[in-house]
């Protein structure tokens, strides 16, 4: 068995999308503080076979804040052992990554046509945000004049 570490939960969080739950501990050993991510699945509610819904898990999160507790971390089987046994390759496939995304970038940043594109979206987003239907407009109003009529004037 692993040994248990004494921590302390800075903060946390729950992504209901991932259905994840990461940790700001603090390891009292390490002086360092370092992510836990913890799956929903490695949850359950009232019985070991039901899920346990956002709800829960948002309550969970908010339950760790600021908890000093003991946690044993054990190996993730579905954790990519590549970086461990490959470190060399891992940082080769990491720049070259950088590298075509970078290029990328820069190819659209020198493409006349693709700056004229993305400058007319950004001109017809702003026009769009500016525009607002005759009852959106009256609607402002209304609510303009209701709150200077509570304003009681000296």
């Amino acid at each position: 068995m692993k040994k248990p570490f004494q921590v302390q939960c800075r903060d946390s969080k729950y992504d209901e999308e991932a259905e994840m739950l990461t940790l700001l501990l603090f390891f009292e050993e390490f002086g360092e503080c370092r992510l836990v991510c913890l799956s929903k699945s490695d949850f359950c509610y009232k019985y070991p076979s039901n899920p346990v819904p956002h709800i829960e898990m948002h309550r969970t999160s908010e339950l760790f804040k600021g908890k000093r507790f003991k946690i044993v971390i054990e190996d993730d089987p579905n954790r990519s052992r590549d970086a461990e046994l490959k470190p060399e390759d891992m940082k080769r496939d990491f720049g070259q990554i950088i590298e075509n995304e970078l290029k990328e970038v820069r190819e659209g940043l020198s493409d006349s046509q693709k700056t004229m594109t993305r400058r007319l979206g950004d001109v017809i987003e702003k026009d769009m945000n500016k525009r607002k239907s005759a009852g959106d407009q009256l609607a402002d109003e209304m609510l303009i004049r209701a709150k200077l009529k509570d304003i009681k004037w000296k």
